[in-house]
């Protein structure tokens, strides 16, 4: 047994009452094992046990140091001038490090955390055993006794084995006998709760320590100090939980930089720290990891940078770097010095700052606006003694310099915001001796040595801000340029996506329009009603007595129904407006819109223009109602090369309004667009003045007349946009550039700039490749926890056998875990890790697997998954991992798709066709500007979807020299997706219907 050397209530006092809270002790516990030369410290916290665990790996203690030092209240070893040595080092090594700790305050607050500690510690020299502890804290609140009655139970074992179970008894044996002296002394309440807490405290430490990983204390040539707190005082659950969207938690505000990491150049940290904190729902959170926390590259990206040093009379010599420029050497005098060394002493000071606008900053936007986040939870000017942290110094809440006080009574002169500025000011405990922390942690003492300190900083950052972002300061022009410029460039953008947006928006309801007619059969309806209504209004105009009139008559019917369906082609047409860049969508709409528009003409509108000369001539020729041929075809070139000749006309008179500024040059090239135009015609005139049209035979004929007048058409559609081209470039180049109307050469150096930013920030994308790597080590993990869980419930069943009570629990108990084992077991061929050979997997095998995969969702929809025997009966070799997620996404797909009216088939056939595989489904289709672009990255009409399962099932089957492709089934009348084996694997493909498939 040990004693502890001290009073217990002063004990008492000194433990819990000198620190502010949970954060608090657990900072000086870290400072602690800094001191005990460790290079990692590590808090581990299992909400659902309230057990805290914080293990560093430094020099350790051996039995002896534990006893004379450890359960020694206020030791001088670590003070300068102690009496009492320092604990000695292992060969080899030196004592570097600056003492952090004096007062013997750090071991004590950790009664703070929790009533009840088991310590293990093992020094790095000697004999290497693993002393063990246990300490009940209550025991020093029982008034009345001293610090001889109170014993410790101290155990040793050897340096390669932990407590065993027997071990624990002893050490809690040794409390509870301990309590039974006591209050045969003093009758305490507290002795109740101190026997409840030392027999609730059950944990078997080996298999414990097994199962977290992490450092240990049972192997060769390791050493440290482990705390293991049960029941840690349950509200540092609320210190871990962030207080609002800009205030972090006291946990994370009081351990975040422990060490100085944020500024580029410095040596790694002499200690690295890290808490963990394990919620109840299996996930760990890392609350105080390296990201937390500022990085070097984020002082490198902050729009301002400071550095410098200021020496013993407050003189601060360093550079000054503003939006990025070049830094410039900055040098500002200290005016009370009056040539007397300061009482503070020299030391170091690093900040950036982040402008608090969008517009102000050089930042990316996206990373502007994380680098804010942080801030508005973390920023602020941190002090480092020797390389670590001194607190309050850094918390948001903590404006030791007053700087938002100045910035609020002085808005235009003092520049600078507390919580957009970051970075560390760095003291020595050598040179900066005077500058005292209070016994309680909260800070420096205000002695004459602090307000010094706090003078010299203040009086820097004044006149910081009035000589460099202050109009009129001597340094000033940088940076009110570039904000200047920065603002300009930010009303450019944004005035440029305003506009550019806004035509996006016209040119995608135009197209919606028009592919709203597309999809709806609306052309073909439209031109069988022109071709009828022509048939009857020129056999009503055959009917005439004269046959001249009758002609006449005709004729003018043809040359209507033309006008009309010129008509009906304008109303198709969507014209792109110049000047701005698409989005990678609506290129993709553009490119659809021009090869469906191609399409029409192809198939209706020039069928359409044929069939009306064709039915003219047959009528005329059933009424004997003789026709000019030549005429005939003159009508159909004029009504055509009128409408156009209007359109572009238009076009003309529109540029000579625009043009006038530069009409020598521009009104030149329209008028030659206009002679080229007139040209074509003629040309075309002449052709048609040289045929023979009496000899030529009706197929020839009644298509001639269309074709010259196609030819036309396009020329004039060449000449438009031409026109409409440099109507756009003298509107352009007639304005004066201004704010508002920004020159081309200007737009572009925008746009490229913005350009370059989207460019980079894809790299951003490839974080999108750890999900998977992610996802395999959950998979690892989760395996271990499956086996686990179904070897309890197979031990849990002897109890239930005997246990009545028991008998529901484990039936519930096996039966839904069997239910999930059985689902999650689906997904096993899914693993490419599991099925490294290729196997032999059928239809029907792949027919099962989808049923009993969509099983609830099948159900749901009311729909059906069938397969032909063809199907069922097909044999393909491969990787089910590479295989069976195709299928998945697939029938995903139909699923979504299949109408829930409750109307209709809602089925999907699984068959083959040749050695092709199909999946058809009777939903509502594929609309034909989108069959192409269902396979692109990111494309999805699916409310929520992210478009990423069929380009990565045709990128994964074009790998082993497969397709995946859509068949043009038509809209609205389901989707058919066909999986075509490679060339080599068809070929070997039997006639017969279970022929393998390599896959």
């Amino acid at each position: 047994m040990a004693k502890i050397r001290f009073a217990a209530r002063t004990v008492d006092m000194l433990g819990r009452q000198q620190v502010a809270g949970i954060p608090t002790a657990i900072h000086e516990l870290f400072k602690n094992a800094h001191d005990a030369y460790a290079h990692n410290v590590e808090v581990d916290y299992w909400r659902r046990d309230a057990l805290l665990l914080l293990r560093d790996d430094g020099v350790g203690m051996t039995a002896t140091d534990f006893e004379d030092r450890w359960l020694s209240v206020a030791t001088d070893s670590k003070a300068d001038g102690g009496t009492m040595p320092p604990p000695s080092m292992p060969n080899g090594h030196v004592r570097t490090r600056p003492v952090l700790g004096e007062k013997g305050i750090g071991r004590l607050s950790m009664a703070t955390l929790g009533p009840l500690v088991l310590i293990l510690t093992k020094a790095l020299s000697g004999d290497q055993a693993i002393t063990a502890a246990l300490v009940h804290w209550r025991l020093f609140e029982i008034p009345g006794i001293w610090g001889d009655m109170i014993d410790i139970p101290v155990e040793q074992y050897r340096s390669d084995c932990l407590p065993d179970a027997a071990g624990m008894q002893r050490l809690k044996k040794g409390v509870l006998s301990n309590v039974d002296a006591i209050g045969r002394v003093r009758l305490s309440p507290l002795l109740d709760t101190i026997r409840a807490d030392i027999n609730a405290f059950d944990i078997d430490i080996r298999p414990f320590y097994a199962g977290i990983g992490g450092p240990r204390l049972d192997l060769p040539q390791v050493s440290g100090t482990h705390f293991l707190i049960k029941p840690t005082d349950r509200i540092i659950e609320r210190d871990i939980e962030d207080e609002g969207r800009d205030v972090v938690s006291p946990l994370r505000r009081t351990l975040l930089g422990f060490a100085n990491t944020m500024l580029p150049g410095l040596p790694p940290p002499s200690v690295a720290t890290a808490f963990r904190d394990h919620r109840t729902d299996g996930t760990v959170d890392d609350i105080i990891g390296a990201e937390s926390f500022f990085t070097p590259s984020e002082f490198d990206e902050a729009d301002h940078q400071v550095v410098g040093t200021f020496d013993e009379y407050g003189r601060f010599n360093g550079h000054v770097a503003v939006f990025g420029t070049e830094s410039q050497p900055y040098d500002v005098v200290w005016k009370e010095a009056a040539g007397r060394p300061t009482l503070c002493g020299p030391f170091k000071l690093a900040f950036g700052y982040v402008m608090g606008n969008t517009r102000d900053s050089k930042i990316d936007p996206e990373q502007h606006a994380r680098m804010m986040a942080k801030l508005d939870k973390i920023g602020g000017i941190y002090l480092y003694r020797d390389g670590i942290r001194i607190l309050p110094y850094g918390n948001s809440d903590y404006d030791f310099l007053r700087i938002e006080l100045r910035r609020n009574r002085q808005m235009g002169r003092f520049f600078f915001s507390y919580r957009r500025m970051f970075g560390a000011i760095q003291i020595t405990r050598e040179q900066n001796g005077n500058l005292h922390e209070k016994a309680g942690r909260e800070g420096f003492q205000e002695n004459e040595a602090y307000r010094q300190f706090r003078r010299v900083i203040e009086n820097f950052l004044i006149q910081l801000a009035a000589d460099f972002f202050v109009e009129g300061g001597r340094n000033a022009e940088t940076f009110q340029e570039t904000r200047t410029e920065l603002n300009r460039k930010e009303k450019v953008r944004k005035r440029r996506e305003l506009s550019t947006k806004q035509r996006q928006v016209r040119l995608t309801q135009d197209l919606e329009r028009v592919f709203g007619l597309f999809e709806g059969d609306s052309p073909a309806r439209r031109a069988e009603d022109i071709t009828r209504r022509a048939e009857e209004r020129l056999r009503s105009a055959a009917s005439a007595d004269d046959v001249h009139r009758a002609a006449t008559e005709m004729l003018r019917v043809q040359a209507e129904t033309k006008r009309e369906l010129a008509d009906f082609r304008k109303s198709l047409t969507v014209v792109k407006p110049a000047g701005f860049g698409l989005t990678k969508g609506l290129q993709r709409e553009w490119t659809s819109y021009r090869e469906q528009t191609a399409r029409l003409e192809r198939d209706v509108l020039m069928p359409l223009a044929i069939a009306v000369d064709r039915l003219l001539g047959e009528i005329a020729e059933e009424s004997a109602v003789p026709l000019d041929r030549r005429r005939q075809v003159n009508e159909a070139v004029d009504v055509r090369t009128t409408t156009v000749k209007r359109d572009l006309s238009g076009q003309v008179r529109t540029l000579a309004e625009v043009a006038e500024a530069a009409r020598l040059t521009f009104l030149e090239a329209g008028k030659a667009s206009m002679t080229r135009f007139e040209e074509k015609v003629r040309e075309v005139e002449g052709r048609l003045a040289t045929t023979d049209l009496t000899s030529m035979l009706d197929e020839e004929f009644y298509g001639i007349g269309e074709q010259l007048a196609a030819e036309i058409a396009a020329a004039g559609e060449i000449e438009s946009l031409a026109v409409a081209d440099l109507r756009d470039r003298v509107s352009r180049a007639a304005m004066p550039s201004t704010e508002d109307n920004p020159g081309a050469d200007e737009l572009t150096e925008i746009l490229e700039e913005e350009l370059t930013g989207l460019r980079e920030e894809m790299d951003v994308n490839l974080e999108l490749a750890q999900v998977g790597m992610a996802l395999g080590i959950v998979q690892h993990e989760f395996r271990a926890a499956v086996r686990e869980v179904r070897a309890n419930i197979r031990a849990l069943s002897p109890w239930a056998q005997r246990n009545a009570g028991l008998k529901p629990i484990h039936r519930g108990l096996r039966t839904a875990f069997e239910h999930l084992d059985g689902y999650l077991t689906m997904f096993a061929p899914l693993d490419r890790r599991m099925r490294r050979t290729k196997v032999g997997l059928s239809g029907e095998r792949v027919l099962g697997f989808l049923r009993e995969l969509f099983e609830s969702r099948i159900e749901q929809k009311g729909a059906t998954i069938t397969a032909t025997d063809a199907f069922r009966e097909r044999e393909l070799f491969g990787y089910p991992s590479t295989f069976l997620p195709v299928f998945v996404n697939l029938i995903d797909n139909a699923l979504y798709w299949l109408p829930d009216d409750g109307h209709g088939l809602r089925q999907i056939l699984l068959d083959v066709d040749g050695p092709d595989l199909t999946i058809a489904d009777t939903g509502f289709g594929v609309p034909p500007r989108d069959r192409d672009a269902v396979f692109e990255y990111g494309f999805t009409r699916k409310t929520g979807g992210r478009g990423l399962g069929l380009h990565i099932s045709r990128q994964v089957l074009r790998r082993l020299g497969w397709d995946l492709r859509l068949d043009e089934t038509g809209a609205g009348v389901g989707a058919r997706f066909r999986l075509v084996p490679p060339a080599e694997a068809t070929a070997a493909v039997p006639d017969q219907i279970n022929g393998g498939v390599a896959l």
